[in-house]
């Protein structure tokens, strides 16, 4: 994902799939500056949508935060 203006990126997200039946969503990463404006929940939509797309009918979406400097 994108920003508009700059067009730096701002967010990332990494699926593991047969694009068939089964998609793992195991990586979504978003910018600390962008964080609290709906751009992960976006990004893990447009991810489900192009999953659909393939027919794919099951994700698998397992979350862990880290925070570092604590």
């Amino acid at each position: 994902m994108y920003e508009k203006v700059s067009g730096e990126q701002v967010a990332y997200a990494r699926v593991i799939t047969d694009r068939a039946t089964f998609g793992w969503l195991c990586d979504v990463y978003v910018d600390p500056a962008v964080r609290g404006k709906r751009a992960g929940t976006a990004l893990v939509a447009a991810v489900r949508d192009e999953l659909g797309s393939y027919g794919v009918r099951r994700i698998l979406q397992h979350w862990m935060a880290l925070v570092f400097g604590r």
